[in-house]
């Protein structure tokens, strides 16, 4: 039961990674290409929507999607390490008995709610812990 648990995190966050990623990579796309006209000095198409019109006229509804491949290959394996660990740590400080007040395990046996500044504590802990790993595990 917590191995399966432990997937549920890795699943939800590469997979909200990928889908995010595909439907921001035309808009990803089209803010790349004028901004790097505008730093060669080239001309400038006026607007996205005709940025847009001209890559599916010019090589089809596929140039949208051009450079999407490095950018998965970086963020989906990014976010599933992410939301894996950030999900451990949370867990593991939420139930922890060895952290005395700052540990979620010494409300929980007292019966009283877990304070929020231990809550924000134990997210920035876990968020900083999770981002760490996944930038450079």
């Amino acid at each position: 039961e917590a191995k399966r648990q432990a997937y549920i995190p890795l699943v939800a966050g590469s997979t909200s990674r990928l889908l995010a990623s595909l439907s921001t990579a035309p808009l990803e796309l089209v803010r790349t290409r004028q901004a790097s006209a505008i730093g060669n000095g080239e001309k400038v198409v006026p607007g996205m929507m005709e940025e847009f019109r001209l890559l599916l006229r010019s090589n089809g509804f596929s140039s949208l999607f051009t450079g999407l491949a490095p950018t998965l290959w970086r963020d989906v394996p990014f976010s599933a390490i992410y939301w894996l660990f950030l999900e451990k740590f949370r867990n593991d400080l939420s139930n922890s008995n060895s952290l005395g007040t700052w540990g979620g395990r010494y409300y929980k046996d007292q019966g009283i709610q877990i304070p929020p500044s231990i809550e924000v504590i134990h997210s920035f802990i876990s968020g900083a812990g999770a981002g760490a790993i996944a930038a450079f595990g």
